[in-house]
């Protein structure tokens, strides 16, 4: 069945962009006017964007569905998860969006202004490479982890406006890189310890849904403080704000529920950990599965 899917998407695209590239042509042939003829594409993109729009919207009131149904009654601490990467979102790309053109504004050079873009992606490589190894090697508690490193990328932010030299500011770019890197690096691991690798694909679509919609929300929100204010520091301390609250879900999340204080809170979480088994016999006989997973009540 695949081969008629493959086929009849290449037999498509060979017709699909004719439209596009050539109904202003044509109508100007006829004798059209060239700013009405210009028009046309206008009409086509419009209709494709409102029915994408409309796909969008059916999409996402299937996707809360499911949410209310599915989170909300199973696992109340995927809430804090969700709540916190949605948070998060909203200030995450303030720096990359506004750290340039906020070091040009306070005088330093637009070729080093540039380059802290570059400081912040090669810090952000090296923090998923150390938090891979760091992973493999030693117990990291991941919600712990992801909260504490939050809070960092959130002082990084916040601590922009207060830095005029491009010295300083590349530091705060390199921390900013480091600490941002972590969180998003152990977020499916963070969503295996507490719902279980078996909800792994369907909890990660959830986190990644509320992302895209906080990660398009929060830029322009940060541009239109830039535009009332003026400056570019209000935009760094919002970005700062919601990044610590971010963390604060995380942190919320593992004090209630995992860690030695819970019982405080007349709550009590758990944690999903796979025991290995060494396998008996590798055709099967007797062996049952390689790992098998057991819940840690905490």
């Amino acid at each position: 069945m695949f081969w008629y899917v493959l086929i009849g998407n290449f037999v498509v695209m060979l017709g699909y962009y004719v439209p596009f590239v050539y109904i202003s042509d044509r109508a100007v042939a006829v004798g059209i006017d060239e700013t009405q003829a210009a028009f046309l594409l206008s009409i086509i993109v419009l209709i494709v964007v409102v029915v994408i729009a409309l796909v969008v919207v059916v999409v996402v009131k299937v996707v809360v569905a499911v949410v209310v149904v599915v989170v909300v009654v199973v696992n109340k601490m995927f809430w804090y998860v969700l709540i916190g990467n949605f948070v998060v979102m909203l200030g995450y790309y303030v720096p990359f969006v506004y750290i340039s053109d906020r070091a040009v504004a306070v005088g330093i050079d637009e070729t080093q202004a540039a380059f802290l873009l570059s400081i912040i992606g090669a810090s952000s490589l090296i923090s998923r490479a150390l938090t891979g190894v760091m992973m493999h090697f030693w117990r990291v508690d991941t919600v712990l982890a992801s909260a504490l490193s939050l809070i960092a990328t959130s002082l990084s932010v916040a601590a922009c406006p207060l830095l005029d030299s491009f010295s300083m500011m590349a530091l705060s770019a390199a921390l900013f890189g480091f600490f941002s890197a972590v969180p998003i690096a152990l977020c499916s691991v963070l969503l295996c310890d507490i719902l279980g690798i078996n909800n792994l694909a369907n909890a990660f679509g959830y986190v990644i849904l509320l992302r895209g919609v906080g990660s398009t929300l929060g830029p322009p929100l940060a541009g239109a403080i830039i535009d009332a204010t003026g400056r570019f520091d209000e935009a760094f301390f919002m970005g700062g704000l919601v990044l610590f609250l971010g963390g604060l879900c995380h942190l919320l999340l593992y004090i209630i529920y995992l860690s030695p204080c819970r019982r405080c809170f007349g709550v009590g979480g758990h944690r999903v950990t796979y025991i290995e088994e060494p396998e008996t016999d590798r055709i099967g006989h007797g062996a049952g599965s390689s790992a098998d997973r057991s819940v840690e009540r905490v």
